[in-house]
């Protein structure tokens, strides 16, 4: 079955029993991301199923064949990737950079998120080493996550907040800061975001 189904309206609709699906997929894709670096790079609606139930190890017992028919099992659903076609492999580096970003981000301490721009592969590298260029894409940056970032009410206050993506934002964001800056997307950047 369709994990994912759409509205008249062309929105998505994820039924509230599939929900703990939703967030299986979500840990697989950072899993995938962050332990292999080699991940599904489009899991949308018609790539994500829900797969048939499974027995509860609990409910099959030990040495219980997986479907056997004398005990009710315990069913857990499944969630499937199917085409595998975009796949990406994302250096150690990036990885690395990418979990020191997101505690940056956090943090909201934008130099330091800008500094690791060329560990992301995403800038040149005259950009981090010309001091004034740096201090105006620092500043940029800020901007950026401004529009593209919400961190919801308290945001002034000193306890960090995990913030909300404004994915739409996100992408006019980096089209105006890609060429005065001169960005070097790899071709899993977009579709890694779009995963995630």
């Amino acid at each position: 079955d369709r994990l994912v189904s759409t509205a008249p309206n062309g929105c998505a609709i994820v039924l509230d029993e599939d929900a703990p699906l939703v967030r299986i997929g979500l840990k697989a894709t950072l899993l995938q991301l962050l332990e292999t670096g080699v991940m599904h790079t489009d899991p949308h609606g018609g790539n994500l199923l829900r797969g048939p139930a499974l027995p509860d190890a609990d409910a099959r017992g030990s040495g219980a064949r997986l479907w056997s028919r004398k005990k009710a099992p315990i069913a857990r659903n499944q969630l499937l990737y199917l085409d595998f076609g975009l796949i990406a492999d994302v250096p150690l580096q990036v990885r690395d950079g990418l979990v020191c970003a997101v505690m940056y981000i956090i943090q909201r301490r934008w130099g330091r998120v800008a500094s690791l721009f060329n560990r992301l592969m995403l800038l040149p590298d005259w950009v981090l080493e010309d001091q004034e260029t740096m201090r105006r894409f620092t500043a940029d940056l800020e901007v950026a996550a401004d529009a593209a970032l919400d961190f919801g009410s308290g945001a002034d206050t000193a306890e960090p907040r995990v913030p909300q993506l404004r994915f739409a934002a996100l992408l006019e964001q980096l089209a105006l800061l890609a060429p005065r800056y001169e960005f070097r997307l790899p071709p899993y950047f977009l579709n890694n975001a779009r995963a995630l």
